[in-house]
């Protein structure tokens, strides 16, 4: 199974929308440079499907990739149906594991001044993916991920 990334985003900071670039560099049990969540669980990597947003509140409020705070956005394969302790690879050399689906109540999300207002429709709760970096490199809009290794 393959699918494309649509979308690369990063953000200094937590419970707010990540702002889009075209890559970002991941480090082997770490996460995304740059990025407020990196290094600070498992929970490295935040990934999502471009199928996410076009449900609920999100097609309501017409969000965009990385407004649910996700790092990585791809279409073509609803990630979120993989089975924990999945790994794909993504670009030429990242290799992601996922390690969690779907987002728990915790103190991050309740201060959101972002999400706070549509959670009980928030999809990402279901639907979001975390990943744990097992092989870092470059990811850019338009890379491959390939879910077949």
């Amino acid at each position: 199974m393959k699918g494309k990334v649509v979308n690369c985003a990063i953000s200094t900071e937590r419970g707010v929308p990540k702002s889009s670039v075209q890559c970002i560099e991941l480090i082997e049990n770490y996460g995304a440079v740059g990025d407020a969540h990196a290094g600070l669980s498992q929970r490295q990597i935040s990934v999502s499907s471009l199928s996410t947003y076009s449900k609920g509140i999100a097609k309501e409020l017409n969000l965009k990739p990385g407004d649910y705070a996700d790092n990585i956005t791809v279409e073509g394969i609803d990630v979120y149906k993989m089975g924990i302790g999945t790994k794909f690879k993504i670009g030429q050399e990242a290799i992601l594991q996922i390690v969690e689906i779907g987002k728990g109540p915790n103190e991050h999300l309740e201060k959101s001044r972002y999400l706070q207002f549509n959670r009980p429709h928030n999809q990402m709760l279901k639907e979001g993916v975390f990943c744990k970096v097992l092989k870092g490199g470059k990811v850019c809009v338009g890379d491959i991920v390939d879910f077949d290794i």
